[in-house]
């Protein structure tokens, strides 16, 4: 529940109660089991205070579900310098820039004039037609709350073509391509259609970037979001269909995120 406020709040912010360091076996049961109900208590207690914001300082936005998009209709802070995108002279917020707002407390969302709670913006904001899931949020959160600026990826710079790319045009397929470095021999040429690919998700920008919505620099990296479906060969074929260097893959399968990036080696040619 949250609580709108005009003045400020005495009460000293809380944090979530830690463990401490993990047992590799157990000593005390009964003293553990009392000190884990205790911990989860203390939780429950804590995440049942009422969150209080002032009204002020919110942003508000309408849930537009023709377009999958949030219209601002009131900025009141300075966090639309970071997110959100103009748009016919209005502002708009993409569902994953909206839901990161919400949990921080820092945007109301209405949809048909309803105010969304955070459990009912998941349904509405995460839903298959917006085309971004949970894996894809979380991602975009874990980069978000470390500072990192992200945009969604649009074509502003021109690009080379590599050398490899000039040469794989010239054969009829992908698959040709591997096969005469005699690589991935099984594959078949439907493994290697562009619409299979992966796409670049975001533009990421360090976190001492200075925002500049309308004319932006290249990014300091690319990011892709996989999904567990992705092959190996895909992010190959990515790669070199493409000039750029700092292109990073992020997968948020299971209780983790994992970032990688593929780079070529250059094996030495011994005498």
């Amino acid at each position: 529940m949250f609580v709108r406020s005009s003045g400020t709040s005495s009460r000293k912010r809380k944090r979530l109660p830690s463990l401490g360091l993990k047992l590799n076996h157990s000593e005390n049961p009964e003293k553990e089991l009392l000190e884990i109900q205790s911990f989860l208590q203390q939780q429950k207690e804590l995440l049942e205070e009422p969150k209080i914001e002032k009204d002020r300082l919110l942003i508000y936005a309408d849930w537009d579900d023709s377009i999958f998009k949030a219209k601002v209709t009131k900025n009141s802070g300075s966090s639309l310098e970071v997110f959100g995108h103009n748009r016919g002279g209005c502002v708009y917020l993409h569902p994953e820039e909206a839901l990161y707002l919400i949990e921080m407390n820092k945007l109301q969302l209405f949809y048909n004039k309803i105010r969304l709670s955070v459990q009912r913006s998941y349904g509405v904001l995460l839903k298959p037609a917006c085309n971004i899931s949970i894996h894809h949020y979380r991602v975009y959160k874990h980069f978000v709350i470390q500072g990192y600026k992200l945009f969604r990826h649009e074509i502003f710079h021109k690009s080379t073509v590599p050398k490899e790319t000039k040469e794989l045009k010239t054969l009829s397929s992908y698959g040709e391509y591997l096969q005469k470095l005699q690589i991935f021999e099984s594959l078949k040429e439907d493994d290697f259609k562009e619409t299979n690919l992966p796409q670049i998700s975001y533009d990421v920008f360090l976190p001492n970037f200075v925002v500049k919505k309308s004319c932006r620099p290249e990014p300091d990296y690319y990011l892709i979001v996989l999904s567990a479906k992705e092959k190996i060969w895909d992010l190959m074929h990515l790669v070199s269909q493409t000039n750029k260097t700092n292109i990073l893959f992020a997968s948020a399968e299971g209780n983790s995120i994992s970032v990688f990036n593929l780079q070529g080696v250059q094996i030495p040619i011994l005498d």
